[in-house]
């Protein structure tokens, strides 16, 4: 797994100063056990998230008590190109949920919860704002990122399967 965790860091340059203020909170991890000494030292034994973590079903995190992100790069299953690609989504991803906490006072408003399994991730509004967004900027600026980066993956589908 080869990540540059700094050049995918200076893909936040290129959104609003909005969401490049808050790049230094950003913690991409790339090896699953400095995320578990991490995460159970901050969160504590958080059994389900945990494994929804290793097992790759949550990519990222927005906390909005402390507006930082987490993006766990090492539970991410896809060719070289396509992981910096996931790594960039969900890094903008995260950072719209920091957007809609601090800025977006009526986007806000429509917040359900942060258990959003109970009315399913898709239809969630801020989700599906957070979605739209990174996927919006990644197209925006996917010349950009891949020069960044070195990589060019297939821009037109941001998720790896």
């Amino acid at each position: 797994m080869n990540i540059n965790v700094d050049k995918l860091l200076s893909c936040v340059d290129l959104l609003h100063e909005d969401y490049v203020e808050n790049k230094n909170n950003i913690k991409i991890f790339t090896n699953k056990y400095s995320f578990l000494f991490q995460y159970i030292l901050k969160h504590g034994l958080d059994i389900k998230e945990i494994k929804s973590i290793l097992k790759g079903e949550t990519r990222g995190v927005y906390y909005h008590n402390t507006n930082e992100i987490e993006v766990y790069a090492f539970s991410i299953k896809c060719d070289e190109d396509t992981l910096n690609q996931e790594i960039v989504f969900c890094m903008y991803h995260e950072l719209r949920h920091y957007f809609q906490w601090n800025y977006n006072k009526k986007l806000a408003d429509k917040r359900t919860s942060m258990k959003v399994n109970d009315i399913g991730y898709e239809t969630d509004p801020t989700e599906r704002d957070a979605n739209y967004f990174a996927a919006r900027m990644c197209k925006k600026y996917k010349d950009q990122i891949s020069r960044k980066l070195n990589i060019y993956p297939d821009w037109s589908s941001p998720y790896c399967q």
